[in-house]
């Protein structure tokens, strides 16, 4: 959980797991049956809920032209929380997202509580940073970056009945900058039938996972939700 802190060291392949991502504009009823019709007979685990994300970067967008020049080892860092997109919000965390490839790892850290408006900035990132308790490195990570956007969108949650395979199907995207030019609307959003789902695996040699992608008959991509942010905002 996002929420629950995680100080798994950074790139430690004992804590990556393996990703495979699809999107589809299937009817999102159909999708579902299809989820739950699976081999790997998926069973939710959590009800539907709201992630907010804040993604930080630099001035030159170095976590986001790593990810469209294909870079395979990288990081991106973020601040996540569940439920309503403003206000205060008390059970935030800063994210560092590691990807090796296919695989990756999220050390997770808790942040301190905070409010969230529109004229939330580089500046108050920073404070709220200085009032958590972070490790040294992390603190060093942050210190050159600054929120770029804010995304939101809908997740339900499956587990595959052996436990090995989790599932995640996003929906109802829509993508803010940050910092807000005045009120919380969103400059796009993605089309409600757009949906990404998620696998996410610990060993990457598992022949059951093609057997569970077969069954989805939607082509595997690569899909960033903040590359598809910054592209929709900034260029």
């Amino acid at each position: 959980m996002a929420s629950e802190t995680n100080t798994s060291a950074t790139g430690d392949p004992t804590h990556f797991r393996y990703e495979r991502k699809f999107t589809t504009t299937w009817p999102y009823r159909d999708v579902i049956r299809l989820i739950k019709g699976n081999t790997a007979h998926f069973r939710e685990i959590y009800e539907e809920r709201y992630i907010n994300n804040i993604y930080l970067d630099d001035l030159h967008f170095s976590n986001y032209f790593a990810n469209d020049d294909g870079i395979r080892d990288r990081l991106k860092t973020r601040i996540r929380w569940y439920g309503n997109l403003s206000g205060e919000i008390n059970r935030a965390a800063l994210e560092i997202k590691v990807k090796r490839g296919w695989a990756g790892e999220k050390p997770t850290f808790r942040l301190a509580p905070f409010h969230l408006g529109p004229a939330f900035s580089s500046a108050d990132a920073q404070r709220l940073f200085r009032r958590s308790d972070l490790p040294g490195w992390i603190h060093q990570r942050v210190l050159h970056e600054t929120p770029t956007l804010i995304n939101r969108y809908a997740r339900r949650y499956f587990l595959s009945s052996d436990g090995h395979c989790r599932l995640t199907i996003d929906r109802d995207l829509r993508f803010y900058r940050c910092p807000f030019p005045g009120a919380f609307v969103p400059r796009f959003h993605e089309p409600r039938a757009t949906l990404i789902i998620e696998m996410k695996y610990s060993c990457v040699g598992d022949l059951g996972i093609d057997a569970i992608s077969n069954d989805f008959r939607f082509r595997m991509c690569k899909f960033s939700k903040y590359a598809t942010g910054v592209n929709l905002l900034y260029r």
